[in-house]
C-alpha cells in the first residue's frame, strides 16, 4: 500500500508540475520561436506524457482499492471493524473522484466543445478555382477585403480578390505557400485538440497557455515554409495592418531571417 500511495504521489507531482511550470518554461520562448516544429512538439509531448500520469495514477489508485478490499476479505474483522477500514481507505479516493467531477462540470460550457468556424461553401460564396499551390487548389472569393486563408475542410486555399489586387505576385505567392503548409501538416487538428483540452482543462494555466502557443508555433512553422521571408513580411503589413500580437512575433521572427541571423 505505501509503495502505492508514494507511486501515485509520483505521478501526481509530474502532473501537476506540467500545470504549473510549463507555462512558465515553454511561453514566450525566442529558440523555441526561431524552431517552432519543436516547440509544437515539446508541448504536445508534454502534455501526452501528462495524461499518461493522470491515468496511471487513476489505475495505481483503483487497484489499491482492490488490494484493501481482498486484504480485508481475508482477514477475519467484526463488521464495525470492516466498515470503519473501508471508509479511511476508500474516502480519500472518493473525495479525489467527487473533485475531479466538480473541476470538469465547472469547466463544462454551454456552448459546444471546439470553436468551429464554420468554412464558407466555397461553391455558394462565387468562390472560384483560380490556380494551385503545391497540390491544392487556390479559390477566389468576389471580395474586395484583402484576406487568404486555409479551408481544412475543402483542402483548399483561399483568397480573396482585395488580396490579389493589395498584393504583389510574390507576396500572394508568399501567402499561398504559407496556408499550403496549414493544409499539409493539417495545422486545423492541433488548434482543434488545443481548443478542446482548454474548454475542459481551462482552469489551469498550462491549457490556457498551450492554446496561445500552439497558434503562434503554427503559424512560424507556416511561415518558414514561405521561403521569402521579405514577401510575407510586407504581405503582413498589408493583410494585418493593425499588427496583433500574433503578427508582431510573426514579423520579429521575418525580420530576423532576413538579417541573416538564422
Amino acid at each position: 500500500m505505501a509503495d502505492s500511495g508514494l507511486l501515485v504521489l509520483l505521478l501526481i507531482d509530474w502532473v501537476v508540475a506540467f500545470t504549473y511550470f510549463s507555462p512558465l518554461a515553454l511561453t514566450g520562448r525566442i529558440a523555441l520561436y526561431r524552431r517552432p516544429q519543436l516547440g509544437i512538439t515539446l508541448w504536445l509531448g508534454l502534455f501526452a506524457v501528462s495524461v499518461i500520469a493522470a491515468i496511471a495514477a487513476l489505475g495505481v489508485a483503483v487497484a489499491s482499492i482492490f488490494q484493501t478490499w481482498f486484504s480485508l476479505h481475508r482477514q477475519s474483522l467484526r463488521p464495525d471493524d470492516l466498515v470503519s477500514v473501508l471508509v479511511s481507505s476508500f474516502m480519500p479516493w472518493v473525495a479525489l473522484a467527487v473533485g475531479g467531477i466538480l473541476i470538469s462540470l465547472v469547466n463544462m460550457r454551454i456552448e459546444p466543445l471546439l470553436d468551429k468556424q464554420k468554412a464558407p461553401n466555397l461553391n455558394l460564396s462565387g468562390g472560384l478555382p483560380v490556380d494551385t499551390c503545391e497540390g491544392f487548389d487556390v479559390f477566389e472569393l468576389p471580395v474586395d477585403v484583402a484576406f487568404i486563408g486555409a479551408a481544412a475542410k475543402d483542402r483548399a486555399i483561399i483568397r480573396t480578390r482585395g488580396a490579389r489586387t493589395a498584393l504583389t505576385p510574390k507576396e500572394l505567392e508568399a501567402c499561398q505557400r504559407h496556408e499550403a503548409a496549414h493544409l499539409r501538416l493539417r495545422h486545423a487538428r492541433v488548434l482543434s485538440f488545443a481548443n478542446l483540452t482548454n474548454r475542459l482543462l481551462g482552469v489551469f494555466s498550462a491549457s490556457r497557455a498551450m492554446l496561445r502557443e500552439l497558434s503562434v508555433l503554427i503559424e512560424l512553422v507556416a511561415d518558414k515554409n514561405a521561403k521569402d521571408p521579405v514577401s510575407l513580411t510586407r504581405a503582413l503589413a498589408k493583410l494585418d495592418p493593425g499588427l496583433s500580437d500574433e503578427t508582431v512575433i510573426r514579423k520579429r521572427l521575418l525580420d530576423y531571417q532576413i538579417d541573416g541571423a538564422v
